[in-house]
């Protein structure tokens, strides 16, 4: 169930940011909308839904690696389209 939960939230996240990407061609753009789409991920998680439906990182993760696991997120929806770019030239 944690998993499926979990799934869903990165596939929504991730369809948020290929939305919002339309129009934005340049990699720091795109980095920058990948870095507030994570900001935003986070913001929803940890201070907006109420504590018992967050996704509990932050009981077995230190804040720094905490962070790691949302510049992972961020990373993960910018770089296949920076990789994609990139191979075409």
């Amino acid at each position: 169930m944690g998993y499926g939960i979990h799934h869903a939230c990165s596939l929504f996240w991730a369809s948020g940011f290929e939305y919002a990407r339309r129009g934005r061609r340049t990699p720091g753009r795109v980095a920058a909308l990948a870095t507030a789409m994570a900001v935003a991920a986070y913001v929803v998680d940890y201070k907006v839904v109420p504590a018992r439906l967050s996704p509990g990182f932050d009981q077995r993760l230190r804040d720094r690696d905490l962070f790691a696991v949302y510049a992972a997120f961020g990373a993960g929806v910018a770089l296949p389209w920076l990789l994609k770019r990139r191979s075409r030239r």
